[in-house]
């Protein structure tokens, strides 16, 4: 196929901010994790799908499947949706009192 340019895995976008290595980055409508450490307005590869441990909010229990949200404001994943960026869905219950859970991508 001549049009084929990637599986889409990832897509490498200039960050317009520092970004750490492992962390989400919202570009638009799309939500995925920084594969390596960036400073603004230098390449960073972005991981648009798999499964992440991300900071979640806690007190908040997460069952699988659980649609899941970023909240850029406190560096975590919530279920409480207001006007975030979804990132994807809970692969693996949490528990409220957890601070990390498991999310798998959905772009």
């Amino acid at each position: 196929m001549k049009n084929f340019l990637s599986s889409g895995a990832t897509i490498t976008l200039t960050s317009a901010g520092a970004k750490a290595s492992g962390t989400p980055y919202v570009a638009g409508d799309l939500v995925g994790i920084a594969g390596h450490s960036a400073l603004t307005n230098e390449p960073v590869v972005l991981h648009l799908i798999g499964e992440f441990e991300l900071p979640k909010k806690t007190a908040e229990a997460w069952a699988i499947g659980a649609t899941l949200y970023w909240d850029p404001a406190t560096s975590v994943c919530t279920t409480t949706a207001g006007e975030l960026k979804k990132i994807g869905n809970a692969s693996v219950a949490a528990l409220a009192a957890d601070t990390a859970g498991i999310v798998r991508l959905s772009n």
